[in-house]
């Protein structure tokens, strides 16, 4: 049995779903009423106080008041379509630009390559 708590009531969680998705809620109520404005279950000052904010495909800062192509977005290093999910370890900060340049495909942080692979 989990030793999670319902970030809404501070029940016990039931057991993961079969996506292997996290939860964070132990119903769709306590979801439905925590509703806050985030999408993934984290707003982006907690993914920017995981992460940082240097955005991880163009390697500059990403100012989190910017507007247009570098306004900050949420970018999942690795895409949904490819398995990836929402928890936070796979959620960035990055500029909008970036993130459109980047689309579905698998990015390499360490060389810098677009690998090119879709999903």
């Amino acid at each position: 049995m989990s030793n999670q708590t319902c970030k809404r009531c501070n029940k016990q969680l039931p057991p993961a779903a079969a996506t292997g998705r996290p939860r964070i809620y132990c119903s769709n109520t306590c979801k439905q009423t925590s509703y806050d404005g985030r999408k993934w279950g984290y707003n982006r000052e907690e993914i920017v106080a995981e992460h940082g904010d240097v955005c991880y495909l163009c390697q500059s800062v990403v100012n989190l008041a910017g507007r247009g192509p570098q306004a900050p977005c949420v970018d999942h290093v690795l895409p949904l379509a490819a398995g990836g999910n929402n928890h936070i370890e796979n959620l960035r900060i990055v500029h909008l630009v970036c993130n459109l340049r980047k689309g579905d495909r698998l990015f390499c942080s360490h060389c810098g390559h677009n690998l090119g692979l879709r999903f």
